[in-house]
């Protein structure tokens, strides 16, 4: 399949390559279905040892949900036939279901705290498209298990970090472990709902605690030194600031600050989240993952007008233009983090605006992670866990919460 921008517009075009012995007469026609419209393009003449680009005119290249019969005809004679089928809510039941069945008897996922935030978000966006309770009650036990390893200053435990030499707790983890226990504050109700408020205050609190006077916060406590380049290792762990050298911090907790914000309602609260947000905006210039998901969250939650539109621009230039590239395969990109970024192209299609790069780029990607063909297609990952790395976890981590926004808009950001 291709999906590309052609003078403004998204357009959809199969090519595909024949082979075998030489033969006279040969034709490819392609049918299908979208949603309620039909497909039906050729016959188009072809040679053997010949490529074949066939426009899709009836295929809207954002369709969450379409299948395509190519078919290589010696007059009326079928010779072959090859079917592609995207359906993206099949694609994300499938990976929440996954999700929920290996889930750790302790509740985690896949036990890196800031990886399962978004599977416990994208399970909720399960929850919401379906009412089961499962779907609800795993992200709860996921969010339980966070509260009961808090530590007493605040800060969330991540997963890894703890060794003989003591604990690491970063400020960025604890930020996107944040905002899925920000998010269970809207499914739970009572005295639990006010323990996750309580939790997500005290992780606040941590966070404030590594503010240094520029505006920047520190990385947090550290076995490594990170404001040393290169990095050095520390004998005790200790507290590490360098928030300008370590600008991920801000770009990772954002998010959830800026939610938070909106649950708690406190005029000075919500005034340092803008003030975090244009720091954000002074200091990226490219926004992937966790910087691009703490933007497009400050852009709904907290920004006015000309906020928003600052966000924009950035956006334009630090995300757009990378995603829209026909040759970007950016699902692949950051050991599993950045298939997050299709979470921000369903962002912008749904909350900002129309964009011909970004419609080809969601074709391209819900292509790439749906078609059963697909070698980076989703479901080859969903296998017994045992046989899971780390990147591949983390992938399907991030892809749960992205792929749940793109069957339904935002659904993961859904009003407190």
């Amino acid at each position: 399949m291709r999906f590309v921008p052609v003078e403004g517009k998204a357009t959809s075009s199969i090519v595909v390559a024949v082979q075998g012995a030489e033969a006279d007469g040969l034709a490819m026609r392609v049918r299908g279905q979208a949603g309620d419209r039909s497909i039906d393009q050729g016959p188009v003449s072809v040679e053997i040892g010949q490529s074949v680009e066939i426009p899709l005119p009836g295929l809207d290249p954002t369709a969450n949900a379409y299948t395509i019969t190519a078919e290589l005809l010696d007059g009326t004679e079928l010779l072959d036939s090859e079917t592609i089928s995207v359906d993206a809510e099949r694609c994300f039941f499938a990976l929440v279901d996954w999700l929920v069945e290996h889930q750790n008897s302790d509740g985690t996922y896949s036990g890196v705290s800031f990886e399962d935030n978004r599977a416990a978000r994208g399970i909720l966006g399960a929850f919401e498209l379906t009412g089961d309770e499962k779907y609800r009650a795993s992200a709860i036990r996921w969010g339980e298990e966070m509260m009961r390893l808090q530590r007493e200053d605040g800060g969330y435990r991540m997963g890894y970090g703890i060794g003989s030499k003591g604990e690491s707790c970063y400020v960025a983890d604890g930020g996107e472990i944040a905002i899925a226990m920000t998010r269970l504050i809207s499914y739970t109700e009572g005295a639990r709902k006010q323990r996750f408020i309580d939790s997500v205050r005290a992780y606040m609190g941590y966070r404030e605690d590594f503010r240094e006077p520029n505006g920047a916060i520190g990385v947090g406590w550290c076995l490594h030194d990170y404001g040393q380049r290169p990095i050095v290792p520390l004998d005790v762990p200790t507290r590490i600031y360098a928030g300008e050298k370590n600008t991920y911090t801000i770009g990772c907790t954002l998010a959830a600050a800026a939610a938070f914000s909106r649950v708690i309602n406190e005029p000075e609260f919500t005034a340092m989240v803008l003030r975090d947000t244009n720091w954000l905006l002074e200091h990226y210039t490219s926004y992937s993952g966790a910087s691009a998901e703490s933007a497009v969250w400050a852009h709904h939650f907290v920004a006015d007008s000309a906020l928003k539109a600052r966000i924009e621009e950035d956006l334009r230039s630090g995300f757009i233009e990378r995603i829209a590239n026909p040759t970007n395969e950016g699902w692949l990109g950051g050991e599993g983090r950045s298939v997050l970024d299709l979470d921000i192209i369903a962002y912008w299609l749904d909350r900002i605006g129309p964009d011909a790069g970004l419609q080809a780029a969601k074709g391209r990607w819900l292509y790439a992670l749906c078609d059963a063909d697909s070698t980076s297609a989703i479901r080859h990952l969903l296998r017994p866990d045992e046989g899971i790395n780390s990147s591949e976890y983390r992938f399907l981590d991030f892809a749960a919460v992205a792929m749940a926004d793109t069957v339904r808009p935002m659904v993961s950001m859904k009003e407190f």
